[in-house]
């Protein structure tokens, strides 16, 4: 049994509204659609703004965006979730998911937060598939799945991902 199951959601998140709305999600604000509101702690790498606000963190994302792609309507972003099969949130866990989010922030805005709501603690990341360096492509489903399984390889965790029948076509 794996420790950690990764689910890459597959969703387009193409429509203006995708990276505010997901970032109101994962940090449960008062602009979320869910019931429950918590304003949870911001855990942020690659952005514009520090220290960052749930506000600024959408304007950091958006902009990003609006910078490499101003005519074409492309995926905005990735929402990646990190089920943990435990009650209580280890250090290796956190440690495991801020490498994970780290590195990717080097090169593409990331943010995430941790979900307590049920049996298993789990870790919802949002992350730019817009590069803010010139260089890099677009974060393609694939290389976000390699990138996460060599990280999570070295991590000492057992892990399953899995992106709903997606570009995996698992």
């Amino acid at each position: 049994m794996s420790n950690i199951l990764i689910k890459i959601v597959n969703d387009d998140y193409t429509n203006d509204s995708s990276i505010a709305n997901m970032i109101n999600y994962i940090y449960r604000t008062k602009n979320c659609k869910s019931k429950q509101t918590e304003a949870l702690p911001i855990h942020a790498y690659g952005i514009l703004t520090v220290p960052p606000t749930y506000a600024s963190l959408i304007n950091d994302f958006q902009a990003v965006y609006i910078s490499a792609n101003p005519e074409n309507s492309s995926r905005h972003i990735w929402h990646v979730i990190f089920s943990y099969n435990r009650s209580k949130i280890s250090k290796k866990f956190r440690n495991c998911i801020d490498v994970i989010a780290g590195s990717i922030g080097l090169v593409y805005p990331t943010c995430y937060a941790y979900h307590f709501d049920s049996n298993h603690i789990h870790c919802h990341m949002v992350i730019s598939a817009t590069p803010f360096l010139p260089a890099p492509e677009p974060l393609t489903g694939m290389n976000l799945a390699n990138y996460i399984t060599i990280k999570m390889n070295s991590s000492g965790f057992t892990f399953d991902i899995n992106d709903e029948g997606g570009f995996l076509n698992v």
